[in-house]
């Protein structure tokens, strides 16, 4: 014999509902611990810290061109478009070479 269409039934590979934050921490809290309330914060912290690796490598890259030119070409005062790009692309090459997933 079959259900009818649309009877309640929670497979038990269902995720769980919550009521809220509160709810949420309670339950996990109650279930899993402390331990399993803090899972997944340091691939989460490491993942965050994309933006600043990004921007310290953007601005180390950009010193380390800016004087390569300067070595080439003495008097050099700014970066063409191309050398932007490249910048720009390589800093996110690196940043996510340190903080993507491994």
């Amino acid at each position: 014999e079959t259900k009818a269409r649309g009877a309640a039934h929670k497979p038990s590979d269902a995720p769980e509902r919550y009521a809220g934050v509160l709810d949420a921490m309670v339950k996990i809290g109650r279930r899993d611990g402390l331990a399993g309330l803090w899972s997944g914060v340091g691939p989460s912290l490491i993942l965050v810290s994309n933006p600043s690796v990004q921007f310290a490598s953007y601005e180390w890259l950009k010193r380390a061109l800016l004087r390569f030119k300067l070595k080439i070409e003495p008097g050099v005062k700014d970066f063409t478009h191309f050398d932007d790009i490249l910048d720009d692309h390589t800093d996110h090459v690196v940043s996510e070479a340190v903080t993507g997933p491994q």
